[in-house]
């Protein structure tokens, strides 16, 4: 598949119509880059969705209990150029004008929520105004504040029944994104010379921005992970250098009495083993309480994912070895005789 680029970008004009005229592509090139257009409130990740007070047909019964939803003003190709699936039902068209009869899609999470055992084709929606919106289509759920955010209620309405002068233009594109932002600065100098375009950034972009502050202080916690562990094996070498010298003699006379090389490094990392496994274990206990004050940090992962916690462990316990290992090493080196003299 082609790698393709979205780039919303902000605009404000008074004819939307002539704007996604001028950007239709031409030709049948499949690497045309789609524009649509969408409510400027909604640009992904920027936590600036519309809501609605909704009275859903057959599910809310007291008018002053409306239910919540997100609610977003979109041109037909809208849930194609954005790779959002119609599950049910038909997509918006471009006969849903002004003068046609109101409709709307939902999010497959108001589909579950509001017509658990009823089928949502057909339904009916209304804001405290204008009137009912007919339900044509469940399309599938999307996250457009917050990737750790659970997925609100959404339901969508087109942009020509909903008009407004402010607008995010969204192109998907195989080629070059700039080329697509070149299009739409192009288009909106010819529908509307005194505005300007703002907020030009790739989806990929925007998508890091969101990201931004959970990643850095995960970066952080990994930085102060590994200094720890640096720290710990660095101690843990330590101890065991400092206990291999002190047994020096007995290591010289287990050789002299013909101990076998594996059976001296297994004597000494033995000791290093015990206090690999009490430490790991002490951290596992500690950790499965403190972690879950990171769940903010984690995205699709718990906080006591034991798959985490087997790596980690594995890492400790290595690095706790590995720093028993070197002192052990050295002691299968040391002559029985000179050791023995030495003492």
């Amino acid at each position: 598949h082609d790698m393709m680029s979205l780039i919303p970008s902000y605009v404000a004009v008074r004819s939307h119509d002539a704007l996604l005229v001028r950007l239709q592509p031409r030709g049948n090139d499949p690497g045309t880059p789609s524009y649509e257009f969408y409510d400027y409130r909604d640009s992904p990740f920027e936590k600036t969705n519309e809501f609605g007070a909704m009275w859903v047909d057959g599910y809310t019964t007291n008018p002053n209990e409306l239910e919540t939803m997100n609610g977003r003003k979109v041109t037909p190709g809208f849930f194609r150029t954005l790779g959002i699936p119609v599950l049910r039902g038909r997509a918006l068209s471009d006969a849903d004008q002004a003068k046609a009869p109101r409709v709307a899609l939902i999010d497959e999470t108001a589909a579950q929520r509001y017509w658990k055992s009823r089928d949502p084709i057909g339904g009916r929606i209304r804001y405290p105004w204008p009137g009912w919106l007919t339900i044509v289509g469940v399309v599938g759920t999307a996250k457009n504040n917050d990737l750790t955010d659970q997925p609100q209620p959404t339901f969508y309405v087109p942009f020509a029944q909903y008009p407004q002068a402010e607008m995010t233009v969204v192109a998907r594109t195989a080629a070059d994104p700039a080329a697509a932002l070149g299009a739409i600065r192009a288009a909106v100098r010819e529908v509307a010379p005194d505005v300007a375009v703002s907020d030009e950034r790739t989806m990929t972009e925007r998508l890091a921005d969101s990201v931004a502050q959970p990643r850095f202080a995960a970066g952080l916690l990994v930085a102060f992970g590994t200094l720890a562990l640096l720290l710990g094996a660095i101690g843990t070498y330590g101890v065991m250098s400092y206990t291999t010298q002190r047994r020096t003699r007995e290591l010289a006379v287990r050789r002299a009495l013909g101990a076998q090389t594996w059976d001296v490094l297994w004597t000494v990392i033995r000791e290093g083993a015990v206090l690999a496994v009490v430490g790991v274990l002490a951290g596992a206990g500690l950790a499965l309480v403190l972690t879950r004050s990171l769940r903010s940090l984690l995205f699709e992962v718990s906080p006591t994912d034991p798959m985490t916690f087997a790596l980690v462990a594995c890492v400790l316990g290595g690095a706790a070895l590995l720093a028993s290992y070197l002192p052990a090493r050295r002691a299968t080196k040391v002559d029985p005789m000179v050791a023995l003299r030495y003492e």
